[in-house]
């Protein structure tokens, strides 16, 4: 196959490809290890202050602090003019001193609040600090609403704004964390139907999706032009109006009875989700350059130290165990029955993930006391931990080769690299496991998510975090919901009754297992897509919550997930493996282990208890190897081991195996061909994406399998094809985008959809959507809740159902909409293998459908 001169991009599609990046054996995930402070250093008006921490332990650290005056941080930019740009929106005063262009640093103007004032923000410790969660079905459930947005609301605009992206590129920069809560309560009321319409359907479409980039490499570099913060501070003004509204028009009984079902589930779902983004944002603060004005909150904060984490005493860059981190020790636990799931009745806001149960039986283990601590982990990293390459996996290597990491990310060396000394902030790291198992001559590996809840001794029915002020550590002894501003050394609080330390807060908890669904699983109407594109095998469970977290996620039933390489306030603990069967993968149980339906992929993405279907599984015909004889058919072939004859089968069948021409001819009409973009998502291994490459002058193909786009890419490197990287910010605008054969392979089929128009949409006013599918709809796939209405009906077909469900999809994005402008109906051939009637042909017939976006004018 030859295919000349056509620009061709092979890209991957959502967050499901190329890295697997901790293997269970020997890459553990050791993130975060530093428990003890954070803000190094930080501008305070024309002042830096460094705080040196010179203690490397998680027991001990003391500070001193110089003072030397800096310039003010413009950037070399000049001064915008805010009087003009702010001229005309609604109270919002022009910048102060230290509020220079985008950004921001120092004190707030009184008008910077776009919620409640300072002095009036509900709060157990004065602004800045975290309630209780709220707590629903109350009888003040009107007033306690209020309280908990008041409060949530606040804490966001207490975090600095920057238009800066974060050094990794790998987010985006914290401008859009300013507007992203603002416009998803505002996209969630309205598909709750709280809200007629949109606010600025512009910001709702630009700030709805955040990154979960696929890989460390996945950057996020594109030609993005972001608003500017004045612009940005008056829609969420407006927006914080429209939702007060929505709270004081609502009647009392639908406040006092908001459940799932309740379209009032709407606000605690988005309340929870900005503290989410509270705590995100503070962990991209903490990633900022220490040069580039990074401010440390005094206004409305809570302190940044425990007021017993400074103690006093020599500096020192060799940490020694016993005295200046506390000697690792390990606890024997039993094991025993573990039941995940929150019950649907509890009176507070859970996430889809937390609802469901499964219970588990899990293995004696023995835990570690504590986190592993910073002085612990300075050994790995002074004995060449990251320059021994055995200690890692293939992608952790990759990783650290591509980062060129000598050190943990937020360790900062203060003498030659050769002396291993070091200030702290916090830090990101792997491969720690390994190198333990070496050194003492038996194997490590981090907690499973069972673990983890063992560890936390029996409780009760309650959750701690909805109890009390809020203020959790002098109530329940946990650095939790803000209780202070940074990790505390991991001996200073209370172990629980088991003896653990930090079993709930400081730093988040990574677990050897892969985020799942529980038994009885069901994604929320209102928020669909929030945890099934994470249940691919890629994404960890993070458990137990930090110092930032709050509400829902200082909760007892939260089961959040990131890939492995992320940053976040995580640290991890260490499990002794005692009995030598339980060192290899595959044996210890992990809430991952079995899981039921939905996934992403072909695949399955888990363990598995049976090693025989996994076994089974991989001497089958592989979904590569099958979408391979979709893509590139040979009639013959299918003619050989067809049985059946009759007049015309063969045109039949050499019109199905000329499906991906075909579609592709359907798409060129609709768009320019000489200077058109086409984009091809679920392009498998490439067959229509290069017939597209013969018409369209720019093709994109994207695809959600890390071996079939390996293949794609394999095919385009032996042809003529020109390759090159897909940055976020080039997909949208395209001429022509092509949906087919993936469809109903999503869990949320509807986002893709209504991702095509709006403001910001994948597809230009006037250009063209196709879509082909077989509607297979499969429980591993797709919730039946998220499925798009394709059935026939007793007044409508099953291809008029589609079309009204597609179309309804299509219009989520807002603007205009879509038109119908072809409808046919394709054979498609597929080849198969069977061990007993070896190769059969199946046909399907496909519907096609081609929609118009509408001039937006």
């Amino acid at each position: 196959m030859k295919l000349n001169c056509t620009p061709l991009r092979i890209v991957c599609m959502s967050a499901c490809t190329v890295l697997s990046a901790l293997s269970a054996c020997n890459d553990r995930r050791a993130n975060t290890t530093n428990f003890n402070t954070t803000n190094l250093k930080y501008v305070n008006g024309n002042q830096r202050t460094d705080h040196v921490l010179t203690r490397v332990g998680g027991g001990e650290l003391s500070i001193r602090t110089f003072a030397s005056a800096v310039p003010q941080c413009d950037h070399g930019r000049a001064e915008p003019d805010y009087e003009a740009e702010l001229a005309g929106t609604k109270g919002v005063l022009p910048p102060t001193r230290g509020m220079s262009g985008d950004n921001l640093y120092g004190p707030r103007p009184d008008l910077w609040w776009t919620g409640p004032a300072p002095a009036s923000v509900p709060a157990p410790a004065g602004p800045g600090s975290s309630l209780p969660q709220l707590r629903l079905n109350s009888p003040t459930a009107r007033k306690d609403l209020l309280n908990y947005f008041d409060n949530t609301w606040f804490i966001t605009e207490g975090e600095d704004s920057f238009k800066r992206p974060p050094p990794h590129n790998l987010r985006h920069p914290l401008i859009f964390y300013y507007g992203h809560p603002a416009a998803l309560y505002v996209n969630k009321l309205r598909v709750a139907g709280l809200l007629p319409g949109p606010i600025d359907a512009r910001f709702e479409r630009l700030f709805e999706t955040g990154v979960d980039e696929m890989s460390w490499d996945d950057l996020s570099i594109g030609g993005q032009q972001w608003p500017s913060v004045a612009s940005v501070h008056a829609y969420r003004a407006e927006v914080y109006r429209k939702v007060k509204d929505v709270i004081l028009s609502a009647s009392d009984s639908d406040l006092r009875n908001i459940t799932q079902d309740s379209p009032y589930w709407a606000l605690p779902m988005s309340m929870e989700h900005e503290r989410i983004h509270i705590e995100t944002s503070s962990v991209l603060l903490r990633e900022m350059p220490l040069h580039e004005g990074v401010t440390a909150p005094t206004q409305f904060w809570p302190p940044h130290y425990h007021n017993k984490a400074a103690r006093g005493s020599a500096p020192t860059y060799t940490p020694q165990p016993g005295v200046h981190f506390p000697t690792p020790e390990y606890i024997t636990m039993e094991g025993g029955e573990v039941i995940l799931g929150k019950p649907r009745e509890y009176p507070s806001y859970g996430w889809d993930n937390e609802y469901g149960q499964r219970t588990y039986d899990v293995k004696p283990f023995a835990a570690g006391k504590y986190m592993v601590t910073n002085g612990e982990f300075h050994e790995f990293v002074s004995q060449g931990g990251y320059s021994t390459r055995d200690l890692w996996t293939d992608d952790g290597w990759a990783w650290k080769a591509f980062k060129n990491a000598k050190w943990p990310a937020f360790w900062a060396p203060c003498g030659p690299s050769g002396l291993h000394q070091y200030k702290l902030r916090c830090v990101f790291e792997e491969a720690f496991s390994m190198w333990k198992a070496r050194k003492e001559g038996r194997p490590f590996r981090i907690t499973t998510e069972l673990e983890q809840q063992l560890i936390r001794g029996k409780e009760d029915a309650t959750d701690s975090v909805m109890e009390g002020s809020g203020d959790m550590m002098s109530q329940h002894g946990c650095n939790l919901n803000l209780s202070i501003g940074s990790e505390t050394p991991v001996d200073l609080l209370p172990p629980n009754r088991l003896g653990f330390h930090d079993a709930m807060g400081n730093a988040w908890e990574w677990c050897e297992d892969h985020f799942s669904a529980l038994e009885g699983f069901n994604v929320n109407r209102l928020y669909e897509d929030f945890s099934t594109p994470c249940f691919d095998g890629k994404h960890n469970v993070i458990m137990g919550g930090s110092w930032a977290s709050t509400g829902n996620e200082a909760s007892r039933f939260a089961r959040f997930h990131f890939r492995p390489h992320f940053q976040q306030h995580a640290g991890f603990r260490l499990v002794q493996v005692t009995d030598p069967s339980h060192a290899e993968d595959g044996v210890y149980m992990t809430s991952c282990t079995d899981a039921p339906p939905p996934y992403v992929g072909e695949t399955y993405p888990f363990r598995r208890s049976d090693r025989t279907a996994d076994d089974a599984a991989r001497a089958s015909r592989s979904p590569t190897e099958t979408a391979l004889a979709a893509h590139y058919p040979v009639v013959g072939e299918a003619l050989a081991a067809s049985s059946t004859f009759v007049p015309g089968f063969e045109q039949i069948l050499s019109s199905a195996f000329s499906f991906n021409t075909t579609l592709a001819d359907m798409a060129a009409p609709f768009a320019p061909l000489a200077i058109g973009r086409a984009l091809d998502v679920g392009c498998g291994p490439g067959g229509v994406t290069f017939a597209l490459a013969r018409r369209f002058a720019s093709v994109t193909g994207a695809e959600i399998s890390a071996e079939q786009l390996s293949c794609a890419r394999q095919l385009q490197q032996q042809g003529s094809l020109v390759y090159g990287q897909q940055q976020a910010g080039d997909m949208m605008g395209f001429d022509a985008v092509l949906i087919h054969a993936c469809l109903d392979r999503l869990a949320s089929p509807a986002s893709l959809l209504g991702r095509m128009g709006g403001p910001c949409g994948v597809v230009k006013p006037g250009g063209i959507v196709l879509i082909a599918s077989s509607y297979e709809w499969a429980d591993r796939y797709t919730p039946s809740a998220a499925r798009l209405n394709t059935q026939a009906s007793a007044d409508a077909s099953a291809a008029q159902r589609a079309c009204d469900s597609l179309g309804q999809a299509l219009a989520g994005g807002g603007g205009a909409g879509f038109e119908l402008v072809c409808e046919r109906e394709l054979p498609r051939a597929r080849m198969h293998s069977d061990s007993s009637s070896g190769r059969t042909c199946e046909l399907t017939m496909v519907h096609v459908t081609v929609w118009r976006r509408r001039d937006e004018h």
